[in-house]
């Protein structure tokens, strides 16, 4: 019964954790998703796509919350930063 319980746990763990990153990301990033990327579906490869080549629009509030969900790449990040500091000079 314990061996069966744990294998459970292990199954729908991972699938609450997912749910809890996703709606924090959801929440950080809202506003750029319905002003930039509208209609798309999440979470979707077309919707990354859409942040990473609207990545300058976004708060950084929103990019925290991806990058702390894995949602965006160091590099992605070092690419907003540079793209940052351009536009600030």
């Amino acid at each position: 019964m314990l061996k069966a319980l744990v294998i459970c746990l292990g199954i729908t763990l991972p699938v609450q954790a997912f749910a809890v990153i996703n709606q924090a990301v959801r929440d950080a990033c809202r506003n750029e998703y319905l002003a930039l990327c509208k209609g798309m579906t999440i979470p979707s490869a077309q919707l990354r796509s859409c942040f990473r080549s609207n990545m300058q629009q976004l708060s950084k509030t929103c990019l925290k919350s991806l990058a702390d969900n894995k949602e965006a790449t160091q590099a992605d990040i070092n690419k907003y930063l540079a793209s940052n500091r351009k536009t600030n000079d």
